[in-house]
């Protein structure tokens, strides 16, 4: 519930567009009405959606940014004009991280949901 407050409310201070804003505000109301109308174990399994979708989306992300596109400017080309390296090893080193802390959560949210049952 506090999630889709939260989006509602961001959504009516920084939306830019109207389709921005009818998206966010019906995301968050529908938020709203999974968390006061639908079963615990529904909105657990919505909200494990949103948050595996949202970890699956990093890596590309940074692989699309630092990797495949290492010549335009990102972060990973100042941290390698700054400290050494390139933008790629930095990418690489970014995308090991994000790929290991996906694996240790999606291990503990598997083994805490077990343990509950």
């Amino acid at each position: 519930m506090i999630l889709g407050i939260v989006i509602a409310l961001i959504t009516l201070g920084f939306a830019g567009s109207l389709f921005t804003i009818a998206f966010g505000i019906i995301a968050g109301i529908t938020l709203v009405l999974v968390a006061r109308y639908l079963s615990q174990d529904i909105s657990d399994f919505i909200l494990r959606l949103i948050g595996l979708t949202s970890m699956l989306y990093v890596p590309l992300d940074i692989f699309s940014d630092t990797i495949s596109r290492s010549q335009l400017d990102s972060d990973a080309r100042m941290l390698a004009t700054e400290y050494g390296g390139t933008t790629i090893m930095w990418g690489v080193v970014w995308l090991l991280i994000s790929v290991i802390i996906i694996f240790v959560c999606l291990r503990r949210s598997m083994f805490k949901r077990s343990a509950v049952r």
